[in-house]
């Protein structure tokens, strides 16, 4: 029932002043009943989870996490294994990660992730906010004690998040056709320059 409330059919609510407001009740008198919010649907996800996939406000997510939600429960998706900040994450909501964080989301916790031969590894959650070029959410991260040094498992090269940030700031610059030395000095120079390569250097 509660995966259900956090997890409407917001068409449904066409013509709502406050939708919000609208689901941020029906979850109330949900959990009213008894209904405990680490119960897990037939997907083994909890209504914390199933929350993340939709564009519910911050406060469905606090009232779930004061109701006992449990922030670093791991659920599957396929042969993912994935949890509700790895969801934020990937959503760049700074907000709920930043929720989830003061509730006692792990911020070290790797996600399993399944490539498209089938191959499985697993990365950090600083990897993938880098990855997704987040500065806010990176330094969320690190300030909430993410290890800056730390690498994913399975992977057949482990490069640490700093690598990771100047890999992705080279692609962002263009600098991956680089062939001649005054570009790759230029983009050396820019990459150096980066918010995130930056902030990194300094954790």
């Amino acid at each position: 029932l509660l995966h259900y409330a956090v997890t409407p059919k917001i068409e449904k609510f066409d013509g709502c002043n406050d939708t919000n407001e609208v689901i941020l009740n029906v979850v109330q008198k949900v959990l009213d009943l008894g209904v405990h919010p680490q119960e897990l649907s037939l997907s083994r996800w909890d209504a914390l989870f199933s929350a993340m996939n939709s564009d519910l406000s911050s406060d469905v997510v606090e009232l779930l996490l004061n109701a006992g939600a449990n922030p670093n429960l791991i659920c599957p998706v396929g042969k993912e294994r994935i949890t509700s900040i790895l969801k934020a994450i990937a959503r760049d909501d700074l907000e709920k990660v930043q929720l989830l964080l003061r509730f006692g989301a792990n911020p070290n916790m790797k996600t399993l992730f399944e490539s498209k031969n089938g191959h499985l590894w697993k990365d950090p959650l600083l990897i993938t906010a880098i990855t997704n070029r987040n500065i806010e959410i990176v330094k969320a991260l690190v300030n909430a004690g993410a290890n800056v040094n730390t690498v994913g498992d399975g992977m057949e090269i482990n490069f640490s998040p700093l690598e990771w940030a100047e890999i992705y700031a080279k692609k962002d610059l263009g600098c991956d056709d680089c062939d001649d030395d005054i570009c790759k000095k230029e983009c050396d120079a820019a990459i150096a320059k980066d918010e995130i390569v930056v902030f990194l250097k300094k954790s």
